[in-house]
């Protein structure tokens, strides 16, 4: 199909979600809405959608930029994000002051910033042809069955914390909790650039290279990532505070429960050989969704009983139970043993960096 007409697809499959989203939000009763989420307001609602939608777009750009061999720029689009909303975390929360509120709006112009900039790299990279036609339509349900339900729901699931905490919790806990997710995340940028460089060395490669190169890839991430949430536990009770003022102290606690779902984000590594190798998206998928629904009363109710501290505790909660999932079922299938998927030699780490280096453009 002509690059444009998948570009069009792929905002078609973001909008779609949202929009039923924003239809159930739309339609349902205020006094179901206050029963299940009291004190839900108006702009946590927009935040939900705006959210939902954003993450959408983004993961259908980063999929179609590594299709393509664009490591580079998806990698950079990545970063950006983590960086971009650190600084609008500092300018409403310490600059300008606005404090515990200045959170949500962090989040808000954040879901904008991420939102604008995944539509102009779809459109300036590959275009957009909103037009649908019966074939690719066809061929799009065929592979929904085995790969959109987990792209939703993991999109849910990367969310689904700020939701809760911001529709059960309140303004203040969301303020709080917006600090401590923002400045965790930093963590993660070691896995994405790692993964991405991977995919074409799995495509290309045969069923046992591509499995040693993804424990290696794995291991690799994991490994960093840990040692980078060790220091950032040890670092933020002195960080927090001077970035973001003494106001902000008690968002420590929720940041060092959050850390467990960040060193586990390198599980992500290993579902580029269940999509790229073995062609069975259904195996992730059927994780993703699974986690999804054991979210739901999970982070509700971890939230209703312990506030923020109780989201960022179901957050690792969940992160644990999809990782020991997705490891178990790579196990399974790629005939790696447990040692060789978390073992790790510097000679590898070189290997690694040289192909982060050479992918993409």
């Amino acid at each position: 199909y002509p690059i444009s007409k998948l570009g069009g697809l792929a905002l078609w499959t973001a909008l779609i979600p949202a929009l039923l989203l924003t239809a159930i939000l739309v339609w349902l009763p205020e006094s179901v809405l206050q029963t299940y989420l009291p004190g839900a307001a108006a702009t946590q609602v927009r935040l939900l959608i705006l959210w939902t939608l954003q993450r959408l777009i983004h993961g259908r750009v980063a999929a179609m930029l590594a299709g393509v061999d664009r490591i580079r720029l998806a990698v950079s689009i990545s970063v950006s994000y983590a960086f971009a909303d650190l600084l609008l975390q500092v300018y409403f929360l310490l600059v300008i002051g606005m404090g515990l509120e200045g959170g949500l709006r962090q989040l808000f112009f954040s879901g904008l910033l991420r939102g604008g900039i995944s539509l102009l790299v779809l459109y300036s990279v590959f275009g957009i042809n909103l037009r649908l036609e019966r074939s690719i339509v066809q061929d799009l349900l065929t592979y929904a069955g085995k790969y959109y339900f987990g792209s939703v729901s993991k999109q849910w699931l990367e969310r689904a914390d700020l939701y809760f905490v911001g529709l059960v919790a309140g303004t203040t806990a969301a303020g709080y909790y917006a600090v401590a997710r923002g400045f965790a995340t930093m963590i993660t940028l070691v896995e994405p650039p790692i993964r991405q460089a991977i995919i074409p060395k799995v495509v290309a490669g045969d069923f046992k290279q591509a499995a040693k190169l993804v424990s290696r890839a794995f291991s690799a991430g994991f490994w960093l990532t840990t040692i980078l949430a060790l220091l950032a536990a040890i670092l933020s009770p002195w960080i927090i505070p001077l970035v973001y003022g003494q106001a902000f102290v008690a968002a420590v606690p929720a940041f060092l429960l959050l850390l467990p779902s960040m060193v586990l984000l390198a599980n992500l590594t290993i579902e580029v050989f269940f999509y790229y190798q073995l062609g069975r998206p259904e195996v992730p998928t059927s994780v993703v969704v699974a986690t999804a629904l054991l979210g739901i009363p999970i982070l509700y109710l971890f939230t209703v009983h312990w506030g923020y501290l109780g989201t960022a505790l179901g957050t690792s909660v969940l992160a644990g139970v999809r990782a020991a999932a997705i490891i178990i079922a790579y196990l399974h299938l790629s005939r790696e043993s447990l040692g060789q998927l978390f073992a790790i030699k510097r000679s590898e780490l070189t290997i690694l960096s040289h192909m982060m280096k050479g992918s993409g453009r």
